[in-house]
């Protein structure tokens, strides 16, 4: 489970599941948008966060792991660049 953790005692035979944290104050206003337009505003971000971390005076190299958050960032900095 996320943001929990597990404490296990073997003298007492006694497993403890802890929670470390909580998500708390939800802004719920998300509910509102449509799917299309989330996926606009998720597009938008991405490609801002992008072009602010190949900022650079130097070339910029990246490493892939095979994953689609890597081919996503890699296919946006050639796009950016």
């Amino acid at each position: 489970m996320a943001s929990h953790f597990l404490e296990l005692d073997f003298n007492a035979r006694k497993l403890d599941v802890q929670r470390y944290w909580e998500l708390s104050n939800i802004d719920t206003s998300y509910r509102n948008i449509y799917p299309e337009e989330e996926t606009r505003n998720f597009y938008d971000l991405f490609e801002k966060s992008i072009c602010f971390h190949i900022r650079s005076d130097v070339p910029v190299g990246t490493c892939l792991s095979g994953g689609l958050d890597s081919f996503e960032h890699r296919l946006h900095s050639a796009e950016a660049a």
